[in-house]
């Protein structure tokens, strides 16, 4: 690893370089939602959305030991909705909706692919599955080498609500159920790949 630190930018000591570090995102949203009167008393509404955005980290070295990330991250949902006035003052609502999240960590590709075995030459390491470099912290010095190796995450939730609203004098009545179930999976790997610390 030592020959990939970089040289310094001055001849001091300490705080002899200067960081590269940038952390550039490139942001892609949109939204749509349409209402249709079926009556005078009932109306149907239907809404979609996207948001997707991909987050790069470069790190304070650059090279097979720059410490950022690469976070691609989608998250995107749809919601049908159905209200009926049954009477001036008793509304009936039902909706349903899903939403699902994707979000990947994945290191920089100026630091992927350098093989344990040939490259840092590191007894019982085993690299994750983006070959990250390792993760290397000496005290006093920035630390070098990678966070995170590739982590992929996956989130789905499934809503469902059935209400009554009833008004009476100067008191509404809401009542009814909302259910919502939500899974997770993740196969994270922060760094997997070994974490060395020196005094």
């Amino acid at each position: 690893a030592v020959p990939h630190i970089p040289t310094p930018d001055n001849d001091s000591l300490n705080n002899n370089y200067l960081s590269r570090s940038s952390f550039p995102t490139t942001d892609y949203d949109w939204s749509l939602k349409i209402d249709h009167n079926i009556s005078a008393r009932q109306n149907i509404a239907y809404s979609m959305w996207i948001q997707a955005d991909v987050r790069t980290r470069w790190g304070v070295v650059p090279g097979p030991l720059d410490a950022g990330f690469i976070n691609d991250e989608v998250g995107r949902g749809l919601r049908l909705n159905y209200d009926f006035a049954i009477t001036p003052t008793l509304f009936h609502h039902v909706g349903a909706g899903y939403g699902r999240r994707r979000s990947d960590f994945y290191p920089p590709a100026a630091s992927i692919g350098y093989d344990n075995a040939n490259f840092y030459k590191m007894p019982n390491v085993t690299m994750g599955p983006g070959k990250a470099s390792p993760s290397f912290r000496f005290a006093g010095m920035q630390e070098l080498g990678g966070h995170w190796d590739i982590t992929i995450e996956r989130g789905n939730t499934y809503n469902f609500v059935d209400s009554l609203t009833w008004i009476t004098g100067n008191h509404t009545v809401k009542f009814g159920v909302d259910f919502r179930n939500y899974g997770y999976n993740v196969n994270y790997c922060l760094q997997c790949q070994g974490v060395f610390n020196r005094d």
